[in-house]
């Protein structure tokens, strides 16, 4: 099987810059973990769905949905295709050698998975005190390409004490233990198990004009 060419980066391609609110951004639950994905008591997804460990919510893999679509979903990295290929890279990158069937990547069609739409999760609030004082965290979303996916993107945090990725290590790591949990929370309840209707996004939002002739 050949790895899915419209995955990868491209040298025309370029960082994803049209409103992307009504788009949805899907995220891939960890086997490992068998439970059911609703928690009956609640009626929404479980919170340790949504990430685990909970420290994970600070820089969170998601992918958008359009050109990447159901029939990816399957598309599973290997340790060594993590290796090789989970890093961040330029959006315009040249992958020269892609992802080879089972050395990099496997098939697993029991993949689960929850989804939301962006404008549901972008900018939502969580509250969290911190040195007797009131603070709050603010949800984004960035288009963060990787060698294997140009289309992942990842939900990050700004606060009110700064940036999550501004902060030192220490620093972001109390920032993390008090609003974390919530964070999962607030997630889990605008997030949906149900594959949604989608469009692909035009080219024009992520390709970049080819210079005009002459």
């Amino acid at each position: 099987m050949n790895y899915p060419q419209e995955l990868l980066p491209q040298t025309d391609y370029k960082l994803i810059d049209c409103n992307v609110e009504n788009c949805f951004l899907l995220r891939l639950v960890d086997d490992a973990i068998q439970e059911e994905m609703i928690n009956p008591e609640t009626g929404y997804i479980r919170v340790n769905l949504i990430c685990s460990p909970r420290e994970r919510i600070y820089d969170l893999s998601v992918i958008l949905l359009g050109v990447y679509t159901q029939n990816h979903i399957p598309i599973e990295l290997t340790r060594e295709g993590k290796t090789k290929f989970g890093g961040y890279c330029e959006p315009n990158s040249t992958i020269s050698d892609p992802p080879v069937y089972n050395d990099h990547f496997v098939l697993n069609k029991n993949k689960r998975f929850w989804v939301s739409k962006i404008s549901s999760i972008s900018n939502i609030e969580v509250p969290y005190s911190r040195d007797n004082s009131n603070h709050t965290v603010r949800c984004y979303v960035k288009h963060t390409p990787t060698k294997w996916n140009f289309w992942h993107y990842s939900l990050r945090w700004e606060s009110s004490e700064g940036n999550l990725d501004d902060m030192d290590e220490k620093k972001r790591g109390k920032v993390l233990q008090r609003m974390a949990n919530e964070a999962r929370v607030m997630l889990s309840r605008m997030a949906n198990v149900e594959y949604p209707q989608i469009e692909a996004l035009p080219a024009s939002c992520y390709q970049k004009k080819s210079p005009v002739a002459a």
